[in-house]
Parts: C-alpha cells; structure tokens; sequence
C-alpha cells in the first residue's frame, strides 16, 4: 500500500499512528528485518522516500503487511488517519469501478471528506508539465 503526501514526516511519528491504528502488530521503519516465518503476520513494515521533483504529494509512504489481508479497508483506514492526525492531503492510487483499465484515478483523503481525482497529463502523473492533479468530486458514501 502506498500514501502520497506533501511533505515528509519523521518515521517516529509515522510508527506511532501505525501502531494506533494496528496496537497488536509490531511496527518496524524497513522491508529488510530478520523475522521468523510463523510470525510474519504479526509484524507491519514502512518504508519512506521524499521525491523533491514532484510538485505535490513527492513524500511517499510504502506499508506492508501479511496480516493486512483486506487491502482496501486499511488501506482507506490508514489515510483517513494519516490525514486527519496530520492535518494534510493523503494521495493513493485508486482503479474506478467502472473504468478499471485507466490508471489514472487518485482518492484525496482531506479535512474529513474523500474526493475523487485525476493525474493524467501531471507532474505527478510523470509528465513534463506543472500540471497539478484534478479534484473531480467529492465521494459522499466513501
């Protein structure tokens, strides 16, 4: 799962409101931790990455977990979160029902509303351009 915000946060802060929202799970801030095999799903991994090319949401945050087995409700959870707690835009990628084949769909996670948006022909989107990503609408029943 991957979060996209605009601007870097300290990987303590990050550990503490993944260990909020998963209390019996062992946070670790790195992929590349021995852990036994039967006990793998007790352990989540992050990894962050500041991409200062990009115009907005350049700070990254890769989660992983073999526990998460139903990705998209804690992969909405965890943004819902990480904005709220931190006051920003959270950015994931997001395949739209009806158009599973176009890549470029955003869910916008701010101020306690999530909106649907767009990144083609963007900075963001890898473009040369200093075009910005489209907020489309809000998702009420999100």
């Amino acid at each position: 799962m991957d979060f996209y915000l605009d601007f870097a946060i300290k990987d303590d802060i990050i550990k503490d409101i993944l260990q909020q929202i998963f209390p019996n799970l062992q946070i670790w801030n790195s992929f590349y931790v021995e852990i036994e095999k039967s006990k793998e799903h007790q352990h989540l991994f992050f990894e962050t990455q500041m991409n200062e090319e990009i115009l907005e949401f350049g700070f990254s945050i890769e989660v992983y977990s073999k526990f998460l087995q139903e990705k998209d409700f804690y992969e909405y959870e965890i943004a819902k979160v990480l904005s709220a707690q931190l006051n920003t835009r959270v950015l994931i990628p997001y395949i739209l029902p009806t158009d599973p084949t176009d890549p470029y769909y955003d869910l916008i996670f701010m101020e306690n509303k999530v909106f649907l948006a767009d990144d083609i022909d963007t900075n963001w989107g890898g473009e040369d351009t200093d075009n910005l990503i489209k907020i489309l609408h809000e998702l009420k029943d999100f």
